[in-house]
């Protein structure tokens, strides 16, 4: 794998980072997708996780190809880009900010996100609430955590 750089989110890959995540997340939901176009994803980016997130990106060859929005202790999102999946950017990014935690972090993803959730089960997640997703979504989700073994 090429080298991979986790730097602090910077506004010059505002439009990658978004471009990246509503791919990534179309594709990982697309029982979801049809409800959101890509000015409501960049909407939300600015109005949301930009203020309530710290953002990671994981950057090869300078360009963004993974990013992770974390607002302690929770992760809010965890997106890689198509053609960089299953390639260990999530691990790193994961493993970057379970080190900079306090040693326990949460998130929810949606039950029928199975990739989701075999992902984080391999990095010693355990599932801890079964419940619905906020009424715009309306989905099934499942709340995750992880505790620092040290």
């Amino acid at each position: 794998m090429e080298e991979v750089v986790i730097i602090p989110y910077g506004s010059k890959y505002k439009n990658d980072t978004v471009l990246l995540w509503f791919a990534a997340h179309c594709d990982a939901y697309p029982y979801i997708y049809p409800k959101y176009r890509y000015q409501e994803f960049m909407h939300y980016f600015e109005e949301v996780i930009l203020k309530e997130n710290k953002i990671y990106l994981a950057l090869m060859e300078q360009k963004v190809t993974g990013f992770i929005a974390f607002n302690n202790p929770v992760i809010t999102q965890l997106f890689i880009s198509l053609n960089h999946q299953k390639s260990g950017l999530g691990t790193k990014l994961l493993q970057y900010i379970q080190s900079i935690s306090s040693g326990y972090l949460e998130l929810y993803t949606f039950q029928r996100n199975l990739n989701a959730r075999a992902f984080y089960k391999k990095h010693q997640f355990k599932e801890t609430e079964f419940g619905l997703s906020e009424a715009e979504n309306n989905e099934p989700d499942v709340k995750l955590a992880w505790f620092s073994e040290t």
